[in-house]
C-alpha cells in the first residue's frame, strides 16, 4: 500500500478513537454527580471520577501518536500499529464482558481493525 493509503487508514482509525475518547468523557460529569451523592467519602469513592477519565486520555493520545507516527513516516509503525490495536480490541473485550454488546466496544474495535488494516498495508520503512 502506498504511503497515502497507510496514512488514510490511520487517520480514519484515529477519528474514529477521538470520537470514543469524546463519547467516554461525556460520562465524566455523571459519575461525578453520582459520586458526590455517596455517603461513601473514601479514598476509592473518590477516586471514580478520575479513573473514568484514564481511558478518554488514553484514547486520545493513542489516536494522535498513531497519527503523527504515520504522518512523519517511523521505522516502527507496524509494530505501533499491531499492538495498538491489540490493545484497543483487548479494552472492548472487556466492555464487553463489563456491560454486553454497547456502541463504544463496536467503536474501540472499529478503530482496532482500521489500525490493523494499515498495519498489514504498511511498508516496513513507512
Amino acid at each position: 500500500m502506498k504511503r497515502a493509503g497507510t496514512i488514510a487508514l490511520v487517520a480514519l482509525g484515529s477519528l474514529t478513537l477521538l470520537v470514543t475518547a469524546a463519547f467516554h468523557f461525556t460520562g465524566f460529569a455523571e459519575i461525578s454527580a453520582w459520586v458526590d451523592g455517596l455517603a461513601d467519602r473514601s479514598f476509592f469513592a473518590r477516586a471514580i471520577p478520575t479513573i473514568w477519565l484514564f481511558p478518554s486520555l488514553h484514547w486520545l493520545a493513542i489516536a494522535a501518536g498513531l497519527f503523527a507516527a504515520a504522518w512523519f513516516g517511523i521505522a516502527s509503525l507496524r509494530t505501533l500499529l499491531f499492538g495498538c490495536a491489540l490493545l484497543l480490541a483487548a479494552d472492548a473485550a472487556l466492555i464487553y464482558a463489563a456491560v454486553g454488546p454497547f456502541v463504544g466496544s463496536a467503536m474501540l474495535l472499529a478503530a482496532a481493525a482500521l489500525y490493523a488494516a494499515a498495519g498489514f498495508g504498511a511498508r516496513p520503512a513507512d
